[in-house]
């Protein structure tokens, strides 16, 4: 199956009983891609840089708000992350979806967004939303000229990207686990493949299966403690 944050890194310490152990019943066969949000504010917020709306929430504690396409979502704890790294309180506006959360973001309702680089690029261009930073450890190939928030905001090792790899069942023969990240591996190199990814705002990110298992071990620890600041919960 195809693991994501959610499934492996988040839900874990989101549910009070999860049905499953991302570890302990799954075999990781690799990595395979990641996809960073874009920090979006509306172009009516007063603040021109990312340290300017730094300020502005220092001075207005829980006065910014933020959308989201639900708690837990990656667009959630990415501003939850966010506010712990710099210190600053935001009052969170959870929605159904990307699409009503961006809806809302674009009519005033909220004020920021950390929002998908596929939905959001096109607003950008077009100059209906204001861009500050991506959330990966380095910029996208998308749209090269924003930096990380790491960057704009001098915030070292802040990095909240949706990842995506696969995983088999617990047990899963060395062989077989080999074979399917080879396979993988030389799927990732087909241009059409790259192609697609690239269009969609999704950068190509592998790994060898030990590596994919350390991987998921560091982001379920990382996660776990946002998840705690930020109280969120999915049941």
């Amino acid at each position: 199956m195809m693991a994501t944050i959610g499934t492996h890194a988040i839900n874990h310490s989101l549910y009070s009983k999860p049905s499953f152990h991302p570890q302990r019943d799954f075999t990781p066969v690799g990595l395979v891609a990641e996809s960073p949000n874009a920090l979006v504010i509306n172009p009516k917020v007063q603040a021109t840089s990312i340290q300017e709306l730094i300020a502005l929430a220092r001075s207005k504690p829980r006065g910014l708000n933020y959308g989201s396409s639900g708690a837990g979502t990656t667009m959630h704890l990415s501003a939850e992350l966010f506010s712990v790294m710099t210190g600053i309180k935001m009052t969170h506006v959870p929605h159904k979806g990307a699409a009503e959360a961006l809806t809302s973001l674009l009519g005033g309702q909220t004020d920021l967004m950390f929002a998908s680089l596929s939905s959001s690029i096109p607003l950008i261009k077009a100059g209906r939303l204001r861009a500050f930073a991506v959330t990966g450890a380095k910029r996208s190939p998308s749209i090269p000229e924003l930096p990380t928030v790491a960057e704009a905001a001098g915030l070292k090792g802040y990095e909240a990207s949706a990842w995506f790899g696969i995983v088999g069942p617990a047990g899963m023969p060395k062989a077989a686990v080999a074979a399917l990240n080879k396979a993988a591996l030389s799927a990732l190199e087909d241009a059409k493949v790259r192609k697609r990814l690239f269009n969609a705002g999704v950068e190509i990110r592998t790994s060898s299966p030990d590596d994919f298992a350390r991987y998921i071990e560091s982001e379920m620890r990382k996660w776990e403690k946002v998840v705690r600041a930020s109280g969120a919960r999915a049941d």
